[in-house]
């Protein structure tokens, strides 16, 4: 027997330096350190990684692009408007929303950027994305649009709120599959669709004690397990700061994962995602477990700094966005 064990321990001695590794690999980023910055009267407002090389940040007037992982940008776009969205579904299909009704595309990689305003009305989108080639949605504060043509034409899919007259604006959307969506907005507005957003069914029940809340932000990293930011709520409730699921929101759960902050811009790859605070702050939360655990990163200093997005790939490897007064900055972990 003891001949048996030695040769065991020794084995498991041997592996003891790659286990150890492998902790540190799936650890969130240590510290972050500024790679990239450019003076500019405009400021962004949202960013776009379709891998670790390839990046876009755009805002007021402006679209900027990566091609070597956020050491050099150049600028696609300086014309007119506030872009709050940005997403490209391969290397040439892009797409851009924002206030009053903007929305632009390229089919170049965004050499060229063409806009399109005629097809909506009143609308502030604020997130744009698709399920498959053909199947996308554009999120905007008063509705939901579809396309079923790979964003050639878009109809206005969303559903009805139970006030007419409401202010409350809708602020999250996402898909766990082509059929099965989720959308969320202020005052606790939940609704789900299980037919690709043509049909909605609003989710009435109430999750806390006390007031209502404001749903701030909506994000899944995998087809089960997602998370709904919320406000601060009352004393009985005050440190819960999102509903959880892990059933593809078939059920939630309150839970503080946030530290009790209000945060908005999910952003997942893999098991990595992170997202920022509300109030556009020095940090973020990022998670490189799948979300089992989130951890707050301070990306930078400084009053005047403000981050407003990310994108985490790994814990070496990720870009957070941040406007400083007219400077526009990216910052890594660093190595």
């Amino acid at each position: 027997m003891k001949k048996l064990i030695t040769p065991l321990l020794l084995a498991f001695i041997a592996l003891m330096p790659n286990l150890k590794l492998q902790a540190q690999d799936d650890a969130p980023p240590a510290a972050w350190q500024s790679l990239w910055g450019m003076r500019d009267m405009n400021t962004c407002r949202c960013m776009y990684f379709r891998d670790e090389q390839n990046g876009w940040a755009a805002g007021r007037n402006i679209i900027m692009h990566t091609s070597d992982g956020g050491k050099t940008w150049e600028k696609q776009f300086d014309g007119e408007g506030r872009i709050l969205a940005i997403y490209f579904k391969n290397d040439k299909d892009g797409f851009a929303g924002g206030e009053s009704n903007l929305y632009i595309v390229t089919h170049d990689g965004g050499k060229t950027w063409k806009a399109n305003y005629s097809m909506f009305q009143s609308a502030k989108f604020t997130k744009i994305f698709f399920t498959d080639a053909m199947h996308g949605y554009m999120l905007s504060t008063g509705s939901v649009y579809r396309s079923t043509d790979g964003g050639a034409t878009w109809k206005d899919m969303g559903p009805k709120k139970p006030d007419e007259h409401s202010t409350e604006d809708f602020t999250g959307l996402a898909f766990t599959d082509a059929k099965h969506g989720i959308l969320v907005g202020g005052e606790e507005l939940m609704y789900a669709t299980s037919d690709g957003g043509a049909t909605w069914t609003q989710n009435t029940k109430d999750y806390f004690s006390g007031p209502r809340r404001h749903y701030h932000s909506l994000g899944f990293i995998n087809a089960t397990t997602g998370w709904i930011s919320c406000s601060k709520g009352s004393e009985e409730d005050a440190g819960i700061d999102c509903l959880y699921t892990n059933d593809g929101g078939a059920t939630w759960t309150p839970k503080k994962c946030f530290n009790g902050y209000q945060i908005t811009g999910f952003s997942f790859h893999g098991n990595c995602g992170s997202c920022h605070y509300d109030m556009n702050d020095h940090t973020i939360m990022v998670t490189t477990d799948a979300g089992a655990t989130w951890t707050e990163q301070t990306v930078c200093e400084g009053r005047e700094n403000k981050v407003f997005g990310s994108d985490i790939f790994s814990a070496t490897s990720g870009f957070a966005g941040v406007n400083e007064d007219y400077y526009f900055h990216i910052y890594v972990p660093k190595k």
